[in-house]
């Protein structure tokens, strides 16, 4: 790998800032034969932003993909990638790119500056992007599937920040992601769930603010999801090719992110009160919050947020208990005992604590026998953890003889426990373990390739060109060989040496160059199944003409 020399760097700098587009033409066919992610120059940040503003598509382009570049350059400890991506704030980047957004029709030219700012939005959350937000929703709409992910992986972001909620209300932004909840593009109806869950994750307030007459809507088109989930799980599945083999586990991984999105977002509305409980009530998301306990394989995690769901029903909806009761609440939770995690254990524990607390009845005690509860708390009496002990202490007495208070009178049930019970701010998403896979056939499918790119576990996430840390390490190459070798190499370089440059799904019908002897054919260019782009450049030109 070569670092640039200042001379060539000059040289390229004063080649592409110029008005001339032969020179601004002369400048990029040099950085595309000597500049790799792994040795951007930031003198040349000038050089790329003037790029943007050119009538060049091309150029426009590969702005679009250097500005990229540059969001994800690391250069030591001090200087990472929110460093370099305030930088490219401060250069005036973020106008020459909202104005491509909003004057390009090809998603070659889209994809990568729609991707600078989500990791502007990630990196340099405090950047106003209200100029932007329009140009961007207006993305969020585009009949291109590529172009609508990266919008939405934008405004996730910027949903990540409390002050731009009323910002993209403004523009209509979550009536857009509102319709991407019914696509039938499985990543498109994840990333507008994330997006929607972030908005969440900040309070009712933001709900309501963001959702205020679409409530309803928003909960049964994520209750629509979740069955259709649930129901992809008992489908057959052939897998008869690598393609498919790939397919199949790219739609694993998108499930188990869209059944954790699923479970917080229940989990955050039950804790905003009664008229969200209502409304989850009438969509039927008790039925799936009883099917989740029930499942042996999902995750630990997944119970977790389901069991928080059901405190917060016991909390707010005293009136829906006897309903729980009969639908064998007390049985499930009980079962959840078994489950090796103290977490789950002390959660299950303090649900019931809550029934005793709010539901004096002799149903429930029918039910501890029925279920035989003295004999499953009794094993947690000598806990190592003391708060499982104290729980169960106090669980068993009432076992033993139904009655919720002590002879002296005192209350007998605990008071609810601040560590456990409270709202699901404090983590958005972890990891899924345990999901519920048909055979083991495909364990082994899903363990076989551990390359897999998946995405950012939070609420934001970045696009990642799988860049190296800093500009260690590089050759130094003498001004004499750089210079001879772009001579003795004239017009277009070989781009195989350039194997980490992002490839973009082309779409020939709306290129058209300025020059007729340039084609760029990227019909064979592919992305993987998380719309991640590649990481070879190929570039093939063609001595023809765009019609």
């Amino acid at each position: 790998m070569v670092k640039l020399s200042d001379s060539l760097i000059k040289k390229i700098k004063e080649l592409g800032e110029s008005e001339n587009n032969k020179n601004q033409n002369e400048a990029f066919e040099i950085m595309l034969k000597k500049i790799t992610p792994y040795n951007f120059p930031m003198e040349l940040l000038p050089t790329v932003i003037n790029f943007l503003k050119s009538d060049d598509l091309l150029l426009q382009q590969y702005g679009g993909k250097y500005t990229k570049i540059v969001t994800l350059m690391k250069d030591g400890v001090e200087k990472d990638e929110k460093y370099f991506t305030q930088k490219l704030v401060e250069a005036n980047a973020i106008q020459p790119l909202s104005d491509r957004i909003c004057a390009a029709t090809s998603a070659n030219i889209l994809v990568p500056c729609l991707e600078t700012f989500c990791n502007i939005a990630f990196y340099a959350r405090e950047t106003s992007l209200k100029s932007v937000l329009p140009n961007i929703i207006k993305c969020l709409n585009s009949q291109n599937e590529e172009v609508s992910y990266s919008a939405a992986m934008v405004i996730t972001n910027v949903c990540a920040v409390v002050e731009n909620i009323s910002l993209l209300n403004e523009v209509n932004g979550f009536q857009a992601l509102i319709k991407m909840l019914e696509s039938k593009s499985r990543r498109l109806r994840r990333e507008a769930m994330d997006a929607i869950f972030t908005t969440i994750s900040h309070g009712l307030q933001f709900f309501q603010l963001a959702f205020k007459n679409d409530a309803v809507k928003v909960i049964h088109l994520f209750k629509k999801i979740s069955d259709d989930l649930f129901d992809s799980q008992k489908r057959k599945v052939s897998l008869t090719s690598k393609k498919a083999r790939k397919a199949y586990k790219s739609k694993v991984e998108d499930e188990k992110e869209m059944k954790k999105i699923i479970a917080n977002f229940v989990e955050k509305l039950s804790s905003f009160g009664v008229e969200e409980i209502d409304i989850l009530i009438n969509a039927g998301f008790v039925d799936f919050i009883l099917k989740q306990l029930k499942i042996g394989a999902i995750s630990d995690e997944i119970k977790i947020k389901m069991v928080k769901s059901i405190r917060n029903i016991f909390q707010y909806k005293i009136s829906f208990i006897p309903t729980l009761i009969n639908e064998d609440i007390i049985p499930l939770i009980f079962n959840l005992l078994e489950i090796k995690s103290n977490e789950l254990i002390l959660l299950g524990l303090y649900a019931i604590n809550d029934l005793i607390r709010l539901h004096e009845n002799k149903s429930i005690k029918q039910k501890f026998i029925e279920c035989n509860a003295k004999n499953k708390i009794e094993c947690f009496l000598q806990h190592e953890n003391d708060e499982i002990k104290q729980i169960s202490l106090l669980i068993f007495e009432f076992a033993d003889d139904g009655i919720p208070v002590r002879n002296d009178g005192s209350q007998r049930v605990a008071e609810e426990s601040p560590a456990i019970y409270h709202e699901a701010d404090e983590e958005l998403y972890g990891n899924v373990q345990g999901d519920t896979v048909p055979t083991a056939e495909m364990d082994e499918i899903l363990n076989e390739d551990n390359q897999l790119n998946l995405r950012h576990s939070s609420t934001v996430h970045e696009c990642d060109l799988k860049l190296e840390p800093g500009n260690e390490g590089f050759d130094e190459e003498t001004e004499e060989e750089q210079q001879a070798e772009i001579k003795q190499e004239p017009g277009y370089p070989d781009y195989e040496d350039i194997e980490e440059f992002p490839e973009v799904k082309i779409e020939p019908e709306t290129i058209q160059l300025n020059e007729e002897e340039r084609l760029i054919d990227a019909s064979n260019v592919e992305t993987d199944d998380h719309g991640n782009h590649g990481s070879e450049l190929e570039r093939e030109v063609k001595q023809e003409s765009v019609a």
